[in-house]
């Protein structure tokens, strides 16, 4: 099971339907229809495998080309993009035929 970090996944998604005052209504699992449906459809129609092995290559090189001047919340961008990267590694394992 996908652990996220920090406050999780439902959390932030209560939390953003709270401020945006959002009609969508949230199922037991804490994802509005609208977002489980794009999850759905973003993990059966690409490969999170190649995603996530495509995001690291850019990822890794923007780092070693910006090894001055990252920007100051760049702790919040490694937290998000571990996070994002857990997902798809979860994603890509959840493919493969067992």
């Amino acid at each position: 099971m996908l652990k996220l970090r920090k406050h999780g996944a439902h959390g932030r998604l209560r939390a953003y339907l709270h401020r945006n005052n959002s009609s969508m209504s949230i199922d037991k699992t804490g994802l509005s229809k609208e977002l489980a449906d794009k999850v759905r459809y973003f993990v059966q129609d690409t490969s999170p495998g190649r995603v996530s092995k495509n995001l690291r290559v850019v990822f890794f090189d923007y780092l070693r080309n910006q090894r001055e001047g990252l920007p100051m919340e760049f702790d919040q961008i490694l937290d998000d993009m571990q996070n994002l990267f857990e997902f798809l590694d979860v994603a890509a394992e959840e493919r493969k035929p067992q």
